[in-house]
């Protein structure tokens, strides 16, 4: 009897071990596809365009200028076939309103509102904060896209307006995790919080460049997937997708442009930074890092 129940638990754990290895496998084919198609839509999109490099201390006003012009460019690239949104997501009632955040390209699973995108050669997911409806759906990407790592951006309500489910409620342990009940057995993810920051709003640059250099730290210490989230999964997502990217580049020395850097979120999910002022939180941000760390970016003030 004890032999048969020996046999049946480590048959059990054989199949969840094998299921695991083949979701490995299938996510390590989603990411190469994604970053070929992230590739290709970068060369097509930037042939023939120039971008303005970062300066320090320009006005809020001349920035929220850029922005407009950003706006105007990339709804103008949405409406083209190689932009679809995931149309499937929309049919479903997978999204939150006002509309859908992924495109079909790069869609991280068809059950729910995310993008695999990438910056430089590292994949990330971005995605929209559940609803109540949608918290096992939520706990299943996490689980099945093997994330690791997991920042949060909005609290459970602004005012009285409900924002995201707090699904975080009885899963946080006192060392920072989210523990997810998942089969065969829990998921771990290390969990980062800007609850404070409202939606289609700036932020004290201080405040977010304090996380992202936390959370780039833990990642470069552990390794792992980063997934982010706000309410919609798109304008303070993007705009900490955009701060990662910043930091990298100013450590790397030399030139380089927050508009590209808008620019190629965009082309990866829809309204990546979507408020004026959260370009110029970026703007400000970097020149923040920048006196932190000097930088030789040949830029002229």
């Amino acid at each position: 009897m004890k032999r048969s129940i020996f046999k049946v638990a480590f048959g059990v754990s054989v199949f969840f071990f094998g299921a695991m290895q083949a979701e490995a496998h299938e996510m390590d084919q989603h990411f190469a596809t994604v970053q070929k198609h992230v590739e290709n839509r970068w060369r097509d999109f930037q042939a023939n365009r120039e971008f303005k490099l970062f300066e320090p201390g320009k006005s809020d006003a001349v920035l929220k200028e850029e922005f407009a012009d950003i706006l105007k460019t990339r709804a103008s690239v949405w409406e083209t076939h190689g932009y679809e949104f995931a149309q499937h997501l929309v049919d479903n009632d997978l999204i939150r309103a006002p509309g859908c955040g992924a495109f079909s390209y790069n869609n991280t699973a068809h059950y729910y509102n995310a993008s695999t995108i990438y910056l430089g050669d590292l994949p990330y997911v971005a995605c929209e904060g559940p609803r109540s409806k949608d918290v096992p759906k939520f706990f299943n990407l996490l689980r099945n896209s093997q994330v690791t790592h997991l920042v949060r951006l909005t609290d459970s309500h602004e005012g009285e307006t409900k924002k995201c489910h707090p699904y975080w409620d009885g899963l946080l342990s006192e060392a920072g995790y989210l523990n997810i009940p998942a089969e065969p057995g829990d998921h771990s993810v290390r969990a980062f919080d800007m609850a404070y920051w409202k939606d289609n709003q700036g932020i004290d640059p201080d405040q977010l460049l304090a996380v992202v250099l936390k959370v780039r730290e833990e990642l470069a210490n552990s390794g792992g997937l980063l997934a982010v989230h706000c309410s919609a999964g798109v304008g303070r997502t993007g705009t900490f997708f955009a701060s990662l990217a910043i930091v990298d580049a100013i450590d790397r020395g030399g030139p380089f442009s927050i508009e590209e850097i808008v620019y190629r979120l965009s082309l990866q999910r829809v309204n990546s930074v979507g408020h004026p002022n959260q370009y110029v939180t970026l703007h400000r941000l970097a020149e923040s890092y920048l006196k932190q760390s000097p930088k030789d970016l040949h830029v002229s003030r």
